[in-house]
């Protein structure tokens, strides 16, 4: 067995089907089941959900989970 890398997700948590790639403002680290949404204050600045989301520099924000 092989986990899921990171920025994909075994979503349906069968091992039989193939892991799936989370969304823009999402992340997963590797061998996850879930794909989780950027906190607010965070966005995903790079579009990679394979990376951690980032904390927004002063002076913006981010209320929502998108970029």
């Amino acid at each position: 067995c092989v986990d899921c890398a990171a920025g994909e997700a075994d979503a349906d948590s069968d091992p039989s089907t193939p892991c799936t790639d989370c969304g823009i403002g999402e992340y997963a680290a590797s061998g996850q089941t879930i794909c989780t949404q950027c906190a607010a204050g965070e966005a995903d600045l790079d579009s990679n959900a394979a990376t951690p989301c980032e904390t927004c520099s002063s002076g913006s924000y981010s209320a929502s989970c998108s970029s």
